[in-house]
């Protein structure tokens, strides 16, 4: 999840230049670089195998949270469960819609949480 070449890709996607988050060019405070906050936008929750999630139509973002709550870095060995933890049907005038919510916590091997996210994607459901 956070091999190096990974995240020098994101670095590079995003325009980040600067410390603390440089592979090049580690954290003075940290003493190696740190995870941008946004890293976690790239981890897609819905391809989790363990979630039962509608196999129809094609997702759609409906909004993110992310919480980053310990310092994380590239190359660190990280892990990621996530779970349903709401899901509801809305009809627009595109027809029925399925939300399904996701919560995501990122571990560090051995337990501690280091971020955890709540991505809501959204399923246009066949008429």
């Amino acid at each position: 999840m956070t091999d190096e070449s990974r995240v020098k890709d994101f670095l590079e996607a995003i325009g980040e230049e600067n410390p603390p988050f440089r592979l090049d060019r580690p954290s003075s405070r940290f003493g190696k670089p740190l995870l941008p906050p946004t890293f976690l936008a790239q981890v897609r929750t819905t391809a989790d195998p363990e979630l039962v999630l509608p196999r129809y139509g094609s997702p759609l973002n409906a909004g993110n949270e992310y919480k980053w709550l310990r310092p994380a870095h590239p190359g660190e060995p990280l892990e990621r469960s996530s779970r349903v933890v709401d899901a509801y049907v809305r009809t627009g005038s595109s027809g029925h819609l399925t939300f399904i919510v996701i919560e995501t916590e990122v571990r560090r091997v051995g337990g501690e949480v280091v971020a955890s996210s709540r991505n809501t994607t959204v399923y246009r459901r066949p008429s």
